[in-house]
């Protein structure tokens, strides 16, 4: 009897830790963004376009008129866009200026221009529906564009094509240790199979991750107007 009382208690004991544990983790599932997987071979990026170390994209010029956007990059590790800031229609912008806040759950990311010019349109679609600038990068969720000032130091160093998208792999896996460094610190990150970097990763961190991720990712480093 008395080993059966035993039996009976543990039977119970562990019963009760199994769905005291089950709700912790639907609990802290709860808090963390719904996420899908950030690829590094799905580093995609048209082979027309040309792109700053910032991860703004420029198109070619056509009559001195260019579009800028961001990049799949910053679309992928934002995840949806809430809301855009940028330049108002006729006025002018400065190489390194800051041109782009893009905004995610409440925190902001700041762009500088790789530019010089005049804004001559600022796409009013995005502006309506922000979340088209991560879904649709490369098409309908352009920013602006600049019609850019004639002169050697009209704009910044830039990648296009097959060189781009060799660098936005180099990118992804800094993001990699980016991430890893950060969920050190004790945020809460889920990654897929292979330990890859997932889709709106950084609305998992707090205002200093995303601070860190302004200087180490979103700067335009490295070059200066040419």
């Amino acid at each position: 009897m008395t080993v059966l009382m035993i039996l009976f208690t543990i039977i119970l004991f562990l019963t009760v830790d199994f769905f005291v544990d089950r709700a912790k983790q639907r609990r802290l599932g709860a808090a963390l963004p719904v996420v899908r997987r950030l690829s590094v071979a799905g580093a995609r990026f048209p082979e027309d376009l040309e792109l700053a170390t910032n991860h703004l994209w420029i198109s070619p010029l056509v009559d001195g008129v260019a579009r800028v956007g961001i990049d799949e990059f910053i679309g992928r590790v934002v995840g949806p866009v809430d809301a855009l800031d940028l330049p108002a229609r006729g006025s002018r912008i400065a190489f390194s200026q800051e041109a782009v806040g893009l905004k995610a759950r409440q925190r902001t990311l700041k762009l500088q221009s790789p530019l010089r010019g005049e804004i001559i349109d600022v796409n009013p679609e995005v502006m309506l529906r922000p979340q088209m600038a991560s879904d649709d990068p490369y098409g309908r969720g352009w920013l602006m564009k600049i019609r850019v000032e004639e002169g050697a130091t009209a704009r910044a160093a830039t990648r296009i094509g097959a060189r781009a998208r060799q660098w936005l792999r180099e990118e992804t896996e800094r993001l990699k240790e980016f991430v890893a460094g950060e969920s050190a610190q004790g945020a809460f990150v889920t990654a897929q199979d292979g330990g890859e970097p997932v889709s709106g990763a950084l609305t998992a961190f707090d205002l200093k991750a995303w601070e860190h991720f302004q200087t180490e990712f979103l700067n335009l480093n490295g070059i200066s107007e040419s």
